[in-house]
């Protein structure tokens, strides 16, 4: 990243990424994923290889949250069909469902975050006269609702 040479740059970007594959370096990864996402985006590079990055970050937090034991379905990120990204059998989720008090955990709400990021990201890029990027960017809004209602939520009766 601290090169001038911005091919050098992007071939870093890729290694790190490449290189953080276990589970436990996830959330690195994807932080690297929409860091790199963005890179590319205001560098001029094509717009597929941008939300590429992006949603496979999106992909990976949608994941460690709906497979994560304290967490229910309802609390995932909510997702978009994307073409750029191979089609899942995970189920269409409503961004109005509340999240359980009790089962979202401050892991979940950082990921949340990190979703939201990449959202609001994938629809700079697509931009917002396209109607992917508009529903995209709805999906951003999306976690920023569950991030507040599992805040919300906190508060007690």
């Amino acid at each position: 990243r601290n090169s001038s040479d911005v091919q050098l740059q992007a071939k870093a970007y890729e290694e790190a990424i490449t290189l953080l594959k276990t589970s436990v370096h996830s959330s690195l990864k994807i932080e690297y994923l929409i860091e790199f996402g963005g890179w590319l985006f205001n560098h001029g590079y094509p717009r597929e290889q941008a939300t590429g990055q992006l949603l496979q970050a999106i992909e990976l937090l949608s994941c460690s949250i709906s497979s994560s034991p304290a967490t229910n379905m309802a609390d995932a990120p909510p997702s978009r069909p994307s073409t750029q990204t191979k089609k899942t059998n995970r189920p269409s989720i409503k961004a109005d469902a509340p999240p359980s008090r009790t089962e979202t955990t401050g892991d979940d709400v950082y990921k949340l975050e990190c979703c939201m990021r990449a959202y609001a990201m994938v629809a700079q890029v697509e931009g917002n006269a396209s109607k992917e990027g508009l529903d995209t960017a709805l999906l951003s809004l999306a976690c920023c609702m569950r991030m507040w209602k599992s805040t919300f939520g906190c508060l007690g009766n």
